[in-house]
């Protein structure tokens, strides 16, 4: 783990259920893989989404 970065759930905000999540920058940093890449405090370096159900057509809810 990389302490630069931090992971954060996000949650509905009335049911609590895990909407999704993401990686984001704990502290400014430039990049090892290119210096030309600055990275501040705060951003989002990646974001993931929580999918609760795959349906055949549209409306469709089971």
């Amino acid at each position: 783990m990389d302490s630069r970065m931090r992971y954060e759930l996000l949650l509905h905000p009335t049911t609590y259920e895990q909407l999704g999540g993401r990686w984001v920058a704990a502290e400014s940093f430039s990049s090892e893989r290119t210096a030309s890449i600055e990275v501040q405090t705060g951003d989002a370096l990646s974001d993931e989404a929580s999918i609760g159900k795959i349906v055949d057509k549209p409306g469709q809810t089971s």
